[in-house]
C-alpha cells in the first residue's frame, strides 16, 4: 500500500474518532441538561458559600462560593433566552463582600424589568446575600431558614503580640499618611478606627436604602431591622422581610405563575459544564484550584453581616 493511501486512511479514522467523541459529548452534554428546546423554562441560578465579587470561585478541595461575576452572566443569560420565562435564584448563603451583594441587586433589577425573579431561601439567605435577594420579585424562605443580617463588618487582625513573642518584626515603608492603615503588625490609631467607621457607616445606608427600595418598604422600617441579627424565616415574614413561607417546589409553582407558565415547566441550569468541559473531563484535564482561596481579596474587603 501506497504511502498516500495509508495518510487517507489515517486521516479517515481521525475523522471518524473525531466525530464519536463529538456525538458522545453531545449526549452527555444533553443528558445533564435534561429536556428539550422550545418549552417554557425556569432558569435557576445559585448563591451558595461565600460571595465575592470574582475571584473567588474553588476552594480547597472543589467548587465552593458564589462570584457575582458568575451571577451576572447567568442572569444576563437567563434574559436573553427566549425560552426562559422566569428565573429562581436559590439562595443558601451567609453572604459575602458588600460589594458582591450590591452587583447582583442591581442587575436583578434590570432582569426584572423583562421576566420575573422569585428568591428562593434554603438554610440561610443572610447580609450580602439578602441584599442580593431583596430586589427580586418575590422572597420565598423555609420557616427554619435563617434571613436578614443586615449590617456592616470590616475586621482587622493584629498580629503584633504574637510577632513581638516570636521575635518578628516588619519594616514597612509606606508613600501616603493612611497607606498602611489595618497593618496587621501595628495596632490601628484611634484616627484610623474613625476612618473605617466611616466607610462602612457609607456601606450600611446603602444597605438599607437597597433593601427598603427592594422591599419596597419605607427606610425607617428598615433601620430597626438593621442591627446585624438574622431571624427564622416565620420571623422574618412577620418584618417584611420575606413574602411567604415555603419549600422549593412552592418556588418553583410561585414562578411559572408570575412566568405566565402553563403545565409542567423545564428546570435549566447554568452550573452544567459546556461539551468542551465535558470533553476536558473524558480525558482527566482539570483546572488547579488548591490556591484560589488563599490568593484572595476577600478579607480586605468590607463584609455585609
Amino acid at each position: 500500500m501506497s504511502k498516500k493511501w495509508k495518510v487517507a486512511i489515517w486521516i479517515v479514522v481521525g475523522l471518524l474518532i473525531a466525530g464519536y467523541l463529538i456525538a458522545m459529548v453531545f449526549a452527555v452534554s444533553s443528558a445533564i441538561g435534561g429536556g428539550s428546546g422550545g418549552s417554557d423554562k425556569i432558569a435557576v441560578i445559585k448563591i451558595s458559600g461565600i460571595m465575592s465579587s470574582s475571584g473567588l470561585s474553588g476552594g480547597l478541595f472543589g467548587e465552593s462560593g458564589t462570584t457575582a461575576e458568575k451571577v451576572v452572566g447567568d442572569l444576563k443569560k437567563a434574559e436573553e433566552d427566549p425560552d426562559v420565562k422566569s428565573i429562581i435564584l436559590r439562595i443558601d448563603s451567609p453572604g459575602g463582600t458588600a460589594s458582591s451583594g450590591q452587583e447582583i441587586y442591581s442587575q436583578v433589577k434590570r432582569t426584572r424589568k423583562s421576566k420575573p425573579v422569585v428568591a428562593s431561601i434554603a438554610d440561610v439567605g443572610a447580609s450580602a446575600a439578602y441584599w442580593a435577594a431583596s430586589s427580586t420579585d418575590e422572597i420565598i424562605a423555609g420557616p427554619a431558614s435563617d434571613v436578614g443580617s443586615i449590617g456592616v463588618i470590616i475586621s482587622v487582625p493584629n498580629y503584633k503580640g504574637l510577632m513581638d513573642k516570636l521575635g518578628i518584626s516588619f519594616v514597612t515603608i509606606t508613600q501616603g499618611k493612611y497607606k498602611s492603615i489595618g497593618d496587621p503588625a501595628r495596632p490601628m490609631t484611634e484616627e484610623e478606627k474613625q476612618i473605617l467607621r466611616g466607610q462602612s457607616e457609607v456601606i450600611y445606608r446603602r444597605f438599607i436604602s437597597d433593601v427598603a427600595t427592594g422591599r419596597r418598604m419605607k427606610v425607617p422600617e428598615v433601620e430597626k431591622l438593621a442591627d446585624g441579627l438574622a431571624w427564622p424565616g416565620s420571623q422574618a415574614i412577620e418584618m417584611k422581610l420575606v413574602d411567604r413561607l415555603g419549600n422549593w417546589q412552592d418556588a418553583v409553582d410561585r414562578a411559572a405563575k408570575l412566568g405566565k407558565i402553563e403545565g409542567k415547566p423545564e428546570i435549566i441550569s447554568y452550573d452544567e459544564p459546556s461539551p468542551f468541559e465535558v470533553l476536558r473531563s473524558l480525558f482527566g484535564a482539570k483546572s488547579p484550584r488548591l490556591l484560589d482561596i488563599l490568593s484572595s481579596e476577600v478579607g480586605r474587603q468590607p463584609l455585609s453581616r
